[in-house]
């Protein structure tokens, strides 16, 4: 699976909105609630300044992970 033991947030055209994809709950969770405001507000901001929200990706991979 492309997501397997990564971390990834990426914007959902589906969904209109961020999704967010991780190898656990307790991962999913703290990611979520660090950044889901901060990143809202950030990709609002770079909208404002020309940048396409659709094409936001990010993903971190776990240490015990090969990339």
């Amino acid at each position: 699976m492309a997501y397997e033991g990564k971390l990834v947030v990426k914007w959902s055209t589906r969904e209109g909105d961020l999704m967010f994809h991780y190898p656990s709950k307790p991962d999913g969770h703290f990611a979520y609630s660090t950044l889901n405001t901060p990143l809202t507000e950030f990709l609002d901001e770079m909208e404002k300044r020309g940048y396409d929200r659709k094409s936001f990706r990010m993903s971190i991979r776990r240490k015990d992970q090969k990339p």
